[in-house]
Order: C-alpha cells, then structure tokens, then sequence
C-alpha cells in the first residue's frame, strides 16, 4: 500500500516538476511518429513556430499566478490595538499568608537490624 502511494507521489511530482517540458515532448513525439497528420494539421493552422508560442503563452500564465501569490507575506497588514494585547499577572494568592512549617528532627537517626544477606532460589 506504502509503495503504490509512493509510486504516485513520484508522478505528481514528476509531473509538476516536467510541466514546462511537456509541450516540447509532445511536438517531439508528433513529429517523430505521425509526421505527416502532425504538420497537415498542427502547422497548417497555427504555423512552423507553434511550439514557441504555446511556450510564450504558458510562461506568460505562469508569470501571471506568479506575481498574484504572496510569497508567504501578508498583503493586509493586521492593526492590533495596545489595549488589547496588555495582559495583567497578578497572582491571587500573592496576598495570603501562609504558616510556615516547623521540621522535626528525627530522634534515632539510623535503625541498625543484623540479619543474614537474602537467599536466591
């Protein structure tokens, strides 16, 4: 399942990247396997310099969405009033008083036992 998913984002991928090269490709295999159909039709209409201008158009739509996307940069600049970002961090329990607590001291520091060392079975 992993391997087919990745096989396909491999051709989107491809595919987005090669975008530009796909005009080229395409001319190339008309005039290589059907020739003739390819210039009786393709050249009769839109001439010898067909490819030049599908090229042209598409850098122009490209250079078109281009200059409309941001570049991760905002085109509305966001106004935020002072007053609202002011954040008071008062603790309420700054004003109690606590007890403080007194330590007792242990009477017998150490408890000693004698006793033979644990036996493993």
């Amino acid at each position: 399942m992993r391997a087919t998913i990745a096989y396909y984002m491999l051709i989107l991928y491809a595919t987005v990247m090669f975008k530009p090269l796909i005009p080229i490709a395409q001319d190339f295999l008309s005039h290589t396997f059907s020739e003739a159909i390819h210039i009786a039709t393709v050249h009769a209409i839109y001439g010898s310099n067909h490819l030049q201008k599908e090229i042209a158009d598409n850098e122009a739509d490209n250079s078109k969405h281009q200059s409309t996307t941001t570049n991760g940069e905002d085109q509305v600049q966001i106004h935020i009033p002072t007053m609202a970002c002011v954040y008071n961090f008062y603790s309420i329990t700054s004003f109690k008083n606590y007890s403080s607590f007194k330590y007792y001291s242990l009477l017998a520091g150490h408890i000693i036992k004698f006793s033979p060392p644990p036996k493993f079975f």
